[in-house]
């Protein structure tokens, strides 16, 4: 039935019946006969269709868990600008009852909470969608890697060394991280040690009240003590 859903069920079968749609946003994108990526313009309207369909989705407490070009259809690749629909529900799962063990997401546009093992929400689909987004101005996956490790590493060199909070959380953070590797120097990062500009590194008494140094070391004297006296 077009412009929605019908329901049948022939010899105990469930059928779904959806409107006619046309090719998927990858195929739109590689199909097209001057430039293989779109202009900013372009992916606006894309991009708000998009996320106003996660929108109703969050307050359904539903996660698509693989939005990706494949699965953004267009209603009719002539029209513009470009009307499109979220398609392939068949990784999608309730937000708040689900093994978070299950795989989750097209490798390309997978978070960096699902590949380090954490519990993951909502919030998966929209960093698809930025992959997304991004792949399409770009002309190519923001991110084209072939297994977690080269994902993790490709989302670190763009986006920044991951938070120890989601280090910590994540079930499989050993398996890509030392702990005697990048993590303990991002740590004097955050302190502001390093910090390039001069006038925003930090000062002694701002560091001994640092929360780095209240983690497992023992307390001692008040720092805003004046020394040599009681």
């Amino acid at each position: 039935m077009h412009g929605g859903l019908h329901v049948c069920v022939p010899s105990n079968s469930i059928c779904l019946s959806f409107e006619l749609l046309d090719i998927d946003l990858g195929r739109y994108v590689s199909g097209r006969s001057r430039t293989r990526c779109l202009t900013v313009a372009e992916v606006r309207p894309i991009l708000h269709q998009v996320t106003t369909a996660l929108f109703h989705l969050k307050s359904l407490g539903i996660i698509h868990c693989d939005v990706k070009p494949e699965n953004i259809l267009c209603v009719d690749r002539r029209q513009q600008p470009l009307q499109v629909k979220l398609a392939d529900f068949g990784l999608a799962r309730v937000a708040y009852n689900f093994n978070p063990a299950i795989p989750a997401q097209t490798l390309c546009y997978r978070a960096p909470e699902v590949l380090v093992g954490r519990n993951y929400n909502e919030a998966i689909d929209m960093w698809s969608l930025g992959a997304t987004a991004a792949g399409l101005v770009l002309g190519s996956p923001l991110y084209l890697v072939k297994n977690e490790y080269d994902a993790l590493r490709a989302i670190i060199k763009t986006q920044g060394q991951l938070s120890d909070q989601l280090l910590d959380q994540g079930s499989l953070t050993e398996y890509y991280f030392r702990q005697t590797g990048c993590r303990p120097v991002q740590k004097l990062i955050t302190l502001n040690m390093l910090h390039l500009d001069p006038k925003e590194r930090v000062e002694p008494l701002q560091a001994l009240l640092h929360g780095f140094f209240t983690e497992d070391t023992p307390s001692g004297p008040d720092p805003s003590t004046p020394l040599g006296k009681d």
